[in-house]
């Protein structure tokens, strides 16, 4: 075999900048020597081997397509070159006879980001392949005749067969992902960066544990969410006696009956300071003869406080018995009777309903171990400078109202009050009330449009409404408990203040209790409401065991929610249209935790909702941290949300994914994980806008979905679905005649383990979520929207 000794020519290539390069950046081509066989030439020519003129590449080239195009045969490699400093160098078997073209393309992209391996580059085998070689940057051209090599010379384009030469279609993107890659950046012309960096998420913060501080005799539930005001069982107590919260046995109104027939033994002795007077209406002898003492006592009450008149700072001790009188006390007078079970005081005209009042107090006056019965009220206080105690009170069956204060300051202890309209009924000054039940109550238990009043340790029951406040009165409350209450169990409205701590809403339900109890509290107008270690179980009510109309204000601290006993599949928990603060919340055993309407502004730290339907449904402008919600979804329709730290998580009866949001609502989350029981993880609907960070989503048909004119944005996250992982949906509106701008972008993430990665509208919308992010186990890491329904 002869040899062509062929001189070397060298040719010095630029990229079309025009630079030229600073050194000889060459590559060894003869390490994957190349023996083309040329067949078409004559059998009976003898063979040599020829060298190629030896080819300098523009110093920036990254790779090369060498092509050799000989009686009709076209032959296509791809070769990286790498930094190695030696010159291309071909060599190829030819006979006499041949005629050849060899053509070399340089480019500054490597291999990979021109969707090609080293080696033959395959022509393609579809007809509609419309994939021609890449755009170079540069290249060259030698021509082999009979008479030798024309020389490397440059070119501006390709012409012929190599010009027509396609190459089977590249996914560049799913090549990318197929080499554990990922795109460097979401430029219009991506580099695939091998290996994708793994991207670090944050984990969720569980909400801090709710603060349960149980009141003095109350017992921590053993679940821990509420104390139960009564450890030992609510008590069937004797005439006389009550069992209030805390309580572990019946306790008497007031002080305990003396022997019948004889004095109270722990009464002070008379003095000028303190002079005693005594009634007795069955004592012997005659009133004329009666003066105020042990031994003859007065028959009336009456006649005592005309005696009293003259004895500032009297005590009028009433031996037991019904006294049909209507007493007005003035100056410093007080009464006290024998106990509330045997000393029962009536208006005139006995127990009528207008019969009027049976005490009405315009000085200083203290009254205890007394029953007031019967007649409008019981106990009036009217006067501005009227200051009364009343201990051992017990007043029962008046038509109107049991206490009623217009002005003055009152303090009772150990009350029981059961008006058929209304227990207390306060306009005005002030009312302190420890140990106090108050039942039956046809209107409500407490009304209050003006003043203070202040209850510790209260049983508010069975009355029409627990406690209506309203106007300019403020009320605080603590150790109470409301249940059985008809209609609300509190109700503050108008520009009313209400606190309440350390109590309780409802409670465990037996057979007896009615199905239309409320016990919730429900604020209107601009009432203003603060509660705090405070606890409603099975507190239901006709919008929701706390519902917050427009215009108020509330701030809950440390409040469990516990069972929502309804008729209506939606039961809530809470409702709020308005300005809401809370701090560790729990809700439990409710269809729906809460629902912000659009005029709402709240503020959620903390808070764990174990439902069955709706967690969070909301339209207005929510601002939380740490929310964990099991076997509820969040719908939104409108508003914003900005939460830190979200779990949803365990089974639901609702259809809908973990979130779906719709309308023009906006959502930003970070530290994010959705993992409902077969339930996709986010589906977007409208213009919404939502931006998670740290998300972890396991989702069932999809992990993310963007449709309509949804953004959904993702930074650092895993997403797996069975089905799609992510999803955009682009769909056409017969209304405006426009397709959708939905939309998914993400970065610095992983997409694992699903059937489809990304399933999105076309091969130009991956640049949007393959910045950073890889692709793992998935059957199939992309589909097109536009090619998967184009037809075959």
């Amino acid at each position: 075999m002869t040899r062509n000794e062929h001189r070397p020519t060298f040719v010095d290539i630029a990229f079309s900048s025009g630079r030229r390069p600073k050194m000889c950046v060459c590559v060894c081509v003869c390490v994957f020597v190349l023996v083309l066989v040329l067949a078409s030439f004559v059998a009976s020519c003898t063979p040599d081997v020829f060298d190629v003129d030896r080819l300098e590449p523009p110093e920036e080239a990254r790779s090369m397509i060498f092509a050799l195009e000989t009686s009709g045969h076209l032959a296509v490699e791809a070769y990286a070159l790498t930094e190695a400093s030696t010159a291309i160098e071909r060599s190829f078997v030819r006979r006499s006879s041949a005629q050849a073209e060899m053509t070399a393309l340089f480019y500054r992209a490597d291999l990979d980001q021109l969707g090609l391996d080293p080696g033959t580059v395959p022509a393609s085998t579809r007809e509609s392949s419309s994939r021609p070689l890449p755009t170079f940057e540069a290249a060259v051209v030698n021509r082999l005749g009979p008479s030798g090599q024309t020389g490397w010379t440059q070119i501006a384009s390709l012409e012929g067969s190599l010009a027509a030469f396609r190459t089977p279609d590249v996914d560049f993107s799913a090549r990318c992902a197929s080499r554990e890659g990922c795109y460097a950046d979401a430029s219009e012309s991506p580099a695939c960066l091998t290996p994708c960096p793994e991207s670090e998420i944050a984990p969720v913060l569980a909400p801090a544990p709710l603060v349960v501080e149980c009141p003095r005799g109350w017992q921590l539930e053993h679940r821990g969410r509420f104390c139960d005001p009564y450890p030992e069982g609510v008590l069937e107590c004797e005439e006389g006696k009550f069992q209030l919260p805390g309580d572990r046995s019946c306790q008497p109104i007031g002080r305990v009956c003396p022997e019948p027939g004889t004095w109270p033994p722990d009464l002070p002795e008379s003095s000028i300071e303190r002079p005693l007077l005594f009634v007795n209406q069955s004592a012997p002898g005659s009133e004329q003869d009666a003066d105020g003492s042990t031994d003859r006592p007065f028959h009336t009450i009456g006649r005592a406080l005309e005696a009293a008149a003259t004895r500032p700072n009297a005590l009028v001790v009433i031996s037991e018995g019904t006294y049909a009188e209507s007493l007005v006390l003035k100056g410093h007078v007080s009464l006290r009777g024998s106990c509330v079970s045997r000393t029962v005081l009536q208006p005139d005209g006995g127990d009528s309903d207008d019969a009027g009042t049976v005490i009405a107090v315009q000085g200083t006056s203290a009254l205890e171990d007394l029953t007031l019965e019967g007649g409008a009220h019981g106990l009036v206080v009217g006067a501005a400078e009227a200051q009364v105690e009343a201990r051992g009170l017990r007043a029962r069956n008046t038509s109107s109202a049991s206490l009623l204060i217009e002005a003055g300051s009152v303090f009772v202890e150990d009350t029981q009050l059961s008006g058929r309209t209304r227990g207390i009924q306060l306009t005005g000054g002030s009312l302190e009330a420890q140990r106090i039940q108050i039942f039956g109550a046809g209107t409500a238990g407490i009304t209050a449009t003006g003043g203070r009043i202040v209850l510790d340790v209260a049983q508010i029951e069975t009355n029409q409404v627990g406690l209506a406040v309203s106007g300019t009165a403020e009320a605080t409350l603590a150790r109470a408990r409301f249940l059985g209450n008809h209609e609300i169990g509190v109700h503050p409205h108008g520009d009313a203040r209400l606190e309440v701590s350390s109590s309780m809403f409802g409670g465990v339900r037996d057979a007896s209790a009615s199905a239309t109890d409320n016990d919730g509290i429900h604020a209107e107008d601009r009432a203003h409401v603060a509660l705090k270690n405070s606890w409603f179980v099975n507190a239901q009510n006709t919008f929701a065991a706390l519902a917050f109309n427009h215009d108020t204000r509330a701030t809950l601290e440390d409040i469990a929610v516990v069972g929502c006993p309804s008729s209506n599949v939606d039961a809530v928990a809470l409702h709020v249209w308005s300005a809401f603060n809370a701090k560790r919340l729990h809700v439990e055993a409710c269809p729906v935790a809460m629902l912000i309407n659009s005029t709402a502004t709240a503020s959620i730290a903390d808070a764990h909702f174990l439902v069955s339907d709706r967690g969070f449904e909301t339209e207005g402008s929510v601002f939380g941290a740490r929310w964990q919600i099991d076997g509820g979804v969040i719908n939104a329709t409108g508003g914003v949300v900005n939460v830190t730290d979200l779990e949803i998580s365990g089974a639901t009866v609702q259809s809908g994914p973990c979130m779906a949001t719709a309308g023009d609502f906006s959502l930003s989350a970070n530290r994010v994980r959705l993992n409902l029981e077969d339930r996709d993880g986010l589906v977007a609907k409208g213009q919404s806008r939502v931006s998670l960070k740290n998300a972890s989503v396991v989702g069932h048909a999809a992990g993310l979905r963007a449709t309509d004119d949804a953004l959904i944005d993702l930074e650092n996250f895993d997403v797996r679905a069975s089905l799609a992982a992510l999803h955009v949906t682009q769909v056409f509106s017969f209304i405006t005649e426009t397709w959708g701008a939905s939309r998914i972008t993400a970065r610095h993430g992983l997409v694992r383990d699903s059937k489809i990665g990304a399933l999105v509208p076309a091969r130009a919308s991956v640049v949007d979520v393959f910045d950073h992010v890889r692709y793992v186990s998935n059957e199939q890491n992309f589909v097109y929207i536009d090619e998967a329904s184009a037809p075959k």
